[in-house]
């Protein structure tokens, strides 16, 4: 009996590791977006023209996957006419607009390369950014958006400095681990 359940046992557990090794080692994209930055100006075009409000922001699709992503959209909601005239693409790329019924218009991306991004920048009036990007996506799947933050940089000399008091910390934890729990097995035995 102990030897059929060990034998189910290791058997579910190579299933399981097999899962999690697959998706690992999988090939195939991962699209990744998030605005880099938002801000909004006035522009006047000479001393006898009125004030215009512009906004402007940029969103980065990057390809976190192992393989190409394939027809990148970006979407648009429905008042947004005319993305072409509004927008700039870094690295430059060719990309083409398609109406879609009852929608805004896409932006379509023929492919990205695995680990590579492009950043598109928006500059526009009358609208505000909640109002312009409606999706990402590719032929396999959607684009996560993620919130990102800007952070400080710090210098690799005191990264490893902090590296070297996290790995001296855990050392510490793990011999007072083993130091206390020898203690408190030998106090056990004690007492029975």
């Amino acid at each position: 009996m102990f030897t059929t359940l060990g034998n189910l046992i290791y058997s579910s557990g190579l299933i399981v590791i097999g899962i999690f090794l697959n998706r690992f080692f999988e090939s195939k994209s991962k699209l990744i977006a998030y605005f880099s930055h938002v801000g909004a100006g006035q522009v006047r075009i000479n001393n006898d023209s009125p004030v215009v409000p512009i906004n402007t922001h940029s969103i980065v699709v990057y390809n976190a996957g192992r393989k190409p992503a394939v027809n990148v959209r970006v979407g648009h909601h429905p008042f947004v006419r005319d993305v072409q005239n509004m927008v700039a693409v870094f690295p430059p790329q060719q990309f083409r607009t398609e109406t879609v019924t009852n929608a805004g218009e896409e932006m379509v991306f023929d492919r990205i390369l695995p680990r590579r991004s492009i950043t598109i920048t928006y500059i526009y009036t009358g609208l505000t950014v909640n109002q312009i990007t409606a999706y990402v996506r590719s032929d396999e799947a959607e684009a996560k958006f993620l919130p990102v933050t800007i952070i400080r940089q710090y210098s690799t000399s005191i990264l490893n400095i902090l590296r070297g008091l996290v790995f001296v910390g855990f050392i510490t934890v793990l011999y007072y681990g083993y130091f206390y729990g020898k203690l408190i097995l030998t106090y056990m035995n004690l007492i029975h």
